[in-house]
């Protein structure tokens, strides 16, 4: 009896030694996993080294869009983070391009009755979703650092472009986004948003969005529809009754005085270049009639330009004019058009050089055009003069609609449809240049 309760306690003791020793490979270093990655354009490639552990199950990839704590047992992982579950013991290593959302990613091995985790590999994928669903209007503070992206939902969201991050939302707007806002800076540098409203104009604090201040128009009743700003602070805008006769105004806000130099039929669409040289009114419709009216100093209008043939100007988004020259372009086409010999004369089409065209932007000197092609998900760089020649496609993870450069970095504003909705959801995706 003696001599079989020393060989219990002998077979109980060599039990709980092996015991250990298995829990000790859930801890040790010598079996810890190590996941790095290789960042590839749109994405990365993850790669560990092979397990050697004798009860190897599988590898199981997770993917997060938090940070989380690494987990023990299967059952606490949940199906919708994993990425892949790989039984092949020697296969260590897994590519994702798919993933649109910046995210954390972890490897575990999987050894039957628990789970044997790696360090978490974050990758930022450069994209930042946005609240909105569609964009009217959109505005950068090139001064500040600031998107103001206004959604036909009445909801207005400002991003910090620096850090990526959204500084405001506000929702349920009592302001028209179909009509054009603008942005300009108080007499102490911080930014100021101009947001036409009825018969006035609002002044919003570019922190907070908070109203600080009215402009009433200079026609008195008279329903303001859009707004414009130059370099210098100035305001313009167009006013009409019941949109038939309109008026262009500019407001100084040195002298704090408004003055009207023109009168047009129905015109409220706006544009004007940096140095207030030229100002476009155009009616929003598929076949437009346009004034270009050219200053000199002191508010001297030296020629106004009747547009020679209608013009597309039916989007507040993909209507544009250059910064300081005289060059517009407009429609879901692309359309170029030039002042030449006091004619306003089209002399491309953007859509026949790059495909599914949606909308333009001028670099900062205007020596090039940044064109969107959402079917080929790209950006195409093209030369500002004749031939309009291609120098550089720049290519973007989701469908591009607009693309701006602030700071000398490059972001678009991309969507992607939603799966399970059907719904487009929209990400400011920064571009490699």
């Amino acid at each position: 009896m003696k001599y079989l309760y020393t060989l219990i306690v002998f077979i109980s003791l060599l039990s709980t030694s092996c015991y250990q020793e298995d829990g000790n490979k859930y801890t040790d270093t010598s079996s810890s996993i190590k996941l790095t990655k290789t960042p590839l354009n749109y994405g990365a490639t993850f790669h560990w080294s092979e397990s050697n552990v004798s009860t190897f199950v599988e590898y199981i990839v997770t993917k997060n869009t938090q940070s989380t704590p690494a987990f023990s047992s299967v059952a606490d992982l949940q199906s919708n983070t994993i990425v892949a579950r790989i039984r092949s013991r020697s296969l260590t290593s897994i590519t994702d391009t798919t993933t649109v959302d910046n995210s954390y990613y972890r490897v575990y091995v999987n050894i039957g009755h628990g789970l044997l985790a790696s360090n978490e590999e974050f990758v930022d994928f450069l994209n930042f979703p946005l609240v909105g669903l569609s964009v009217l209007n959109y505005l950068v503070d090139h001064v500040n650092g600031n998107l103001y992206l206004f959604y036909s939902n009445r909801t207005i969201e400002v991003v910090d472009l620096n850090n990526m991050k959204v500084k405001v939302v506000k929702t349920e707007q009592a302001y028209n986004f179909n009509l054009s806002p603008s942005l300009g800076y108080d007499q102490s540098g911080k930014t100021e948003i101009y947001i036409p409203h009825e018969d006035k104009i609002i002044f919003f604090d570019g922190d907070n969005l908070e109203p600080k201040d009215t402009l009433y128009g200079i026609t008195k009743g008279a329903s303001i529809y859009n707004t414009a700003t130059d370099k210098f602070g100035n305001i313009y805008y167009t006013d009409s009754y019941s949109g038939s006769l309109a008026a262009v105004a500019k407001f100084n806000p040195s002298t704090g005085k408004s003055i009207r130099f023109g009168d047009v039929i129905r015109n409220i669409m706006l544009r004007v270049t940096q140095d207030g040289k030229y100002v476009l009114v155009a009616t929003q419709d598929f076949a437009a009639n346009a004034s270009l009216y050219t200053f000199i100093d002191n508010d001297v209008i030296i020629s106004n330009i009747k547009s020679q043939s209608s013009i597309d100007f039916s989007s507040n988004t993909t209507c544009i004019i250059a910064n300081y020259g005289p060059t517009i372009i407009s429609g879901s086409s692309g359309m170029l058009y030039e002042k030449l010999n006091d004619k306003l004369l089209r002399l491309t089409t953007l859509s026949t050089a790059v495909p599914s065209y949606f909308s333009s932007s001028f670099s900062s000197d205007d020596k090039f055009i940044y064109a969107t092609s959402t079917s080929q998900k790209s950006v195409v760089k093209i030369e500002n003069k004749n031939p309009y020649n291609k120098v550089m496609t720049y290519k973007t993870r989701l469908f591009p609609l607009y693309f701006f450069i602030y700071n000398n970095e490059a972001y678009a504003i991309t969507k992607i449809n939603d799966q399970f909705t059907g719904l487009a959801k929209l990400f400011l995706e920064k571009i490699k240049l």
